[in-house]
């Protein structure tokens, strides 16, 4: 998923997003420079960040999340608004969508 925009919905329209996975290729980098947002996200699962964006904020965004997963490692349910993950340029979130 390269240089990409996947939204679902808005502020008003809680649309949501009931799952999504990037598996990559070994050695490569697989999810770059994209913005995954929904008020719902559900199954999310992603493998090799490129996290260097040239100081170019990218990544996930939802007023809540089923589950997390990112290169293997499953986070606990995020909860707030603060980034429950992020690596250099790319942050994924609980906020206002």
């Amino acid at each position: 998923m390269r240089s990409s925009n996947l939204r679902a919905g808005d502020a008003t329209a809680h649309a949501s997003i009931a799952s999504l996975t990037v598996k990559g290729l070994q050695g490569a980098a697989s999810f770059i420079n994209s913005n995954v947002s929904a008020w719902t996200l559900g199954t999310i699962s992603i493998r090799a960040v490129q996290a260097d964006n040239s100081d170019q904020p990218f990544g996930i965004t939802g007023h809540s999340v089923g589950s997390y997963t990112r290169d293997g490692t499953r986070l606990p349910k995020p909860a707030g608004t603060l980034p429950f993950d992020s690596a250099d340029d790319y942050v994924a979130q609980l906020s206002w969508v």
